[in-house]
């Protein structure tokens, strides 16, 4: 699906296919930034099929602050056997 040719700001776009597809990735290009400004993404979401998707709760969740910027954290954990991903939500509230 290509929304190139895209002349909307759509800063919480949902797009969802007619039909399912199988894929094993997703590819995000980028074609135009306007006023030489730098591309980011802050969310991008794909939903799978619930019905074989398998989640597992990670253990031992370790958080290593900066000292020098405490603002900077690197999070390390035991991996899961056979996962091919994680996610991770951060907040402030558990």
């Amino acid at each position: 699906m290509t929304k190139s040719n895209n002349a909307v700001d759509n800063r919480h776009d949902y797009t969802e296919l007619s039909e399912p597809v199988t894929a094993r990735y997703v590819k995000l290009t980028n074609v135009f930034t306007p006023d030489s400004g730098k591309f980011a993404v802050k969310d991008l979401r794909v939903f799978g099929n619930p019905d074989k998707a398998k989640f597992t709760e990670v253990k031992n969740v370790m958080i290593v602050r900066d000292p020098e910027d405490r603002r900077d954290a690197t999070l390390t954990w035991k991996p899961v056997e056979g996962a091919d991903g994680y996610v991770v939500r951060y907040g402030i509230e558990t």
